[in-house]
C-alpha cells in the first residue's frame, strides 16, 4: 500500500548514507608507476601510530555527525520517525518506513514518498523519484541531502536537499572537482561531504595502477581539499568511512595476494594524520568497521574463521571469533555474522565478551517466493536490532528486513520490497 509518509515531527540530528561503488571511471592518464607505494598524502607519513601534519583542517559548518549504525553503502536515512531509503544505485524512487505506524501495528508502515493519490509511482514524474550518486542519503540539520550528476555545467556532481517528505528541493552547491576525481563513495558529516575516489591508471610498459585519495568538500563552497593521497599497484579496493567528532577514519583492503589493509585518521580540528594500521595482512577481508565512543577501532572479517579484531598499538588483536565464512559485523552492542548456509540465512549474535546471544536461523517469512538467488546485501544495525537488504539476483528485487533481539528470540519486521 503506496500512502503519503505521515509528517515528521522534531527530527533527529542524526544521519548515514550508506552501499556498492558508483561512478568507476577508468582513466587512461599515461605516467610511470612507482616502483615502491607513495607514502599516503601529499607530505611523508610515517608507517606507524605517530601522529604527522597534511592538509589544512576541514572546515565544520555543522554538528550533525554521520550516523556510524547506518551502512555506508547503503541510500538510507532514520529520522525520529521514519527510515526514508533508496534501493539500488542512481536513480529510483525514495521509500518510507513509518515507525508509528509500525510500533501501531500497521500491517504495511511502509510505502513510497509520493503523496499524489493519481500517481503510478512510476518514472521520472514520480516526486519520489531521486537520482543519489554514491549511496550518499543522510540526514543532517532536519533536512535530507544526496549528492547527483549535474549534467551541463562546469562541476559533474552538485548536492541537494530537501525537507524529509522531499519537499522544498534544492541546489546546495556544486563540487568543484573534475574528471580527475572519480568518486566511488560520499558521505556526509559536519557540513562537509567526504568522496573516496579511485582512478585507474596505466603506467610504464602499460602497467596499470590506481590513484586512492580521501576529498572532504566543503558544502558552502564546493572547494575541496585532499586529506589522503597515494597511488598503488593493488587493485580491488574495499574502503569504509567512520566518523567521530572531528575524526574521519578510512580504511581500506587491496586484494591481490590476501589483504593489505590499512586504517588512518584524520583529525578536521587541527589537520593531522595518524596511521593506526598500516599494511597489514593478517585479515582475509576487512569490510566492516565499528568505531566505538572512545575511537577503539574494531574490524570484522570473514573467511576460514570469521573473527572480529580491535586495533591496538599498531596491531589487530582477536576479540571474538565465529565459524568460517561468516561475514561478521562489529556494531555498537554486539557482533553480528551473518551467512546463507544450506539454502537458509543464518544470523550470530556475539556479545564483545564472546558470549553467544543468539546463533540461528533468521527468520525470512516476509519474503515470498523462497530465498533461491537471495543474498545479504548489506546489513546496518545496533546489535540489538539489525537491518538487511536482500537482493535476488532474479527478477524478485530488493527487500528491506529488519531482525530484533530480545530475550534470546528474534523478531522479523518487513521495512519495504522493490
Amino acid at each position: 500500500m503506496n500512502r503519503m509518509i505521515k509528517p515528521f515531527a522534531a527530527l533527529t540530528i542524526v544521519f548515514f548514507l550508506l552501499l556498492a561503488l558508483c561512478s568507476c571511471g577508468v582513466g587512461q592518464d599515461p605516467g610511470e608507476v612507482k616502483e615502491t607505494e607513495a607514502a599516503p598524502t601529499a607530505s611523508s607519513v610515517p608507517q606507524n601510530t605517530e601522529a604527522a601534519p597534511t592538509a589544512p583542517p576541514a572546515p565544520l559548518h555543522s554538528d550533525a555527525d554521520f550516523n556510524n549504525s547506518l551502512d555506508m553503502y547503503a541510500s538510507l536515512a532514520e529520522t525520529d520517525d521514519a527510515f526514508v531509503w533508496c534501493p539500488g544505485s542512481g536513480s529510483g524512487l525514495l521509500r518510507y518506513f513509518d515507525k508509528a505506524a509500525w510500533e501501531a501495528g500497521d500491517p504495511e508502515p511502509y510505502g513510497v514518498l509520493c503523496g499524489r493519490p493519481e500517481c503510478s509511482h512510476t518514472g521520472t514524474s514520480c516526486d519520489a523519484m531521486i537520482e543519489d550518486v554514491g549511496r550518499s542519503l543522510t540526514l543532517m540539520d532536519g533536512r535530507l541531502y544526496w549528492v547527483r550528476l549535474s549534467l551541463g555545467t562546469e562541476y559533474r556532481y552538485a548536492v541537494y536537499s530537501a525537507k524529509p517528505d522531499l519537499s522544498d528541493k534544492k541546489l546546495e552547491t556544486y563540487l568543484k572537482f573534475g574528471y580527475e576525481v572519480q568518486p566511488q563513495k560520499m558521505c556526509f558529516h559536519r557540513g562537509a561531504v567526504y568522496v573516496v575516489s579511485v582512478v585507474n591508471k596505466v603506467g610504464k610498459d602499460a602497467v596499470p595502477y590506481h590513484s586512492h585519495q580521501l576529498i572532504s568538500c566543503d558544502l558552502k563552497t564546493g572547494e575541496p581539499t585532499v586529506l589522503l593521497d597515494y597511488e598503488t599497484v593493488n587493485a580491488l579496493p574495499e574502503f569504509n568511512l567512520r566518523f567521530l567528532g572531528t575524526k574521519v577514519y578510512y580504511t581500506e583492503g587491496l586484494y591481490v595476494q590476501g589483504c593489505d589493509f590499512s586504517v588512518y585518521c584524520y583529525d578536521t580540528a587541527d589537520g593531522t594524520l595518524e596511521v593506526l594500521l598500516s599494511h597489514c595482512h593478517t585479515i582475509d577481508t576487512a569490510a566492516y568497521v565499528w568505531i566505538d565512543d572512545d575511537g577503539t577501532v574494531y574490524v570484522g572479517d570473514y573467511g576460514l574463521t570469521a573473527t572480529v579484531f580491535r586495533i591496538s598499538d599498531g596491531e589487530l588483536v582477536p576479540v571474538t571469533e565465529f565459524e568460517q565464512y561468516y561475514r561478521t559485523h562489529p556494531f555498537e552492542k554486539a557482533a553480528v555474522g551473518v551467512q546463507k548456509i544450506d539454502g537458509e540465512m543464518y544470523g550470530w549474535f556475539k556479545s564483545y565478551g564472546g558470549e553467544t546471544l543468539f546463533k540461528g536461523i533468521l527468520p525470512t517469512e516476509t519474503i515470498e517466493g523462497g530465498l533461491d538467488g537471495l543474498s545479504a546485501y548489506w546489513v546496518c544495525g545496533d546489535g540489538e536490532y539489525i537491518i538487511i537488504q536482500y537482493y535476488f539476483s532474479v527478477e524478485k528485487g530488493y527487500y528491506l528486513v529488519r531482525y530484533d533481539l530480545r530475550d534470546g528470540e528474534i523478531t522479523e519486521t518487513l521495512m519495504g520490497h522493490v
